[in-house]
């Protein structure tokens, strides 16, 4: 769980923000700031197979760039990036 309070220090628009880990009945839980739209997978689901506008990937697809980049500035790397793991906020 050490892992999970270094990211703590992080300061990014495109992440979300960590608020504190903990264990309980030997599982690792981590609480991290609201997104209230959920995460990417669920939020596609829910488009019931209508395409996004084009317009709305390019927003996606550059913030998590811009996400991923920041890690990477950073000496992190994401090892499990999958729709389920990209959060959308308000």
């Amino acid at each position: 769980m050490e892992e999970a309070r270094l990211l703590s220090k992080f300061q990014s628009p495109h992440l979300v923000k960590y608020k504190e880990s903990f264990v309980h009945e030997d599982k690792a839980h981590i609480v991290m700031e609201l997104c209230e739209r959920g995460d990417l997978d669920a939020y596609l689901k829910k488009q019931k197979g209508a395409l996004l506008p084009e317009s709305k990937i390019w927003k996606f697809f550059i913030e998590l760039c811009l996400g991923l980049q920041y890690l990477h500035a950073n000496r992190v790397l994401h090892r499990d990036v999958k729709a389920m793991n990209i959060f959308i906020d308000a």
